[in-house]
């Protein structure tokens, strides 16, 4: 894959390499990984969240499913690079949130409880 080039004896103790790779800095196909690892929520098939109203400006109403939790929730709201750009503490019952403030975008909400996750929605703010 790469070769060295340079005299013998090397005066100056410097040596020159060349590797060959394609564009996006792999040397074979298959061997490099480029960017984060994955990553994956589990799967919960009860699990239900819906907002609205979508697109939504300044607050979005959240809608659970049949198993909603009585418990204080956490909803975090990730743009469309998967930055956390909010964390919103929610108190039991609560089902409206402000995201007054956030730039226009695509935003997928995730909300959980001390139990664990609870659903997601992607939800557009304009």
């Amino acid at each position: 894959v790469g070769g060295i080039y340079g005299f013998y004896p090397d005066p100056l103790g410097q040596d020159i390499w060349v590797i060959k790779v394609d564009s996006m800095g792999c040397i074979n196909f298959g061997d490099c990984w480029v960017g984060e690892k994955e990553q994956t929520l589990p799967q919960n098939p009860t699990a239900t969240l819906i907002v609205y109203p979508n697109p939504a400006k300044d607050k979005i109403q959240l809608g659970f499913g049949p198993d909603e939790s009585h418990l204080p929730k956490t909803l975090n709201l990730f743009d469309s690079f998967g930055r956390l750009q909010r964390s919103i503490h929610l108190a039991p019952g609560q089902c409206e949130a402000d995201i007054s403030g956030l730039p226009p975008g695509v935003y997928v909400g995730v909300v959980s409880d001390e139990s664990g996750w609870l659903g997601t929605s992607k939800f557009v703010v304009y």
